[in-house]
């Protein structure tokens, strides 16, 4: 998965749109780790869990490559949750 071609907007009606990443972040250079949940979860609810924020749940569906982060999570799929500190060096 080539991380460094997604990155995140809305367009002007306010859908979730995927264009390249403004940050040109290769997400696989940087620390993160690999879960799997056992029930569905929100994106939200994962950056909530793992980063103190929700508001972070932006890197976690670039780093996933998540077409529609406003569904939850599938159960039983391998999520890439990239370190926080890392990231915020580059934006």
């Amino acid at each position: 998965m080539d991380f460094s071609e997604v990155k995140s907007r809305y367009d002007y009606l306010g859908s979730w749109i995927y264009t390249r990443n403004p940050f040109h972040i290769d997400y696989s250079k940087y620390p993160y780790k690999r879960m799997r949940f056992s029930k569905r979860i929100k994106l939200t609810d994962i950056a909530h869990k793992f980063y103190g924020n929700a508001c972070y749940w932006w890197v976690i569906a670039e780093a996933n490559l998540i077409l529609n982060p406003f569904d939850d999570v599938p159960v039983n799929r391998d999520i890439i949750i990239p370190d926080i500190k890392s990231i915020q060096e580059v934006i």
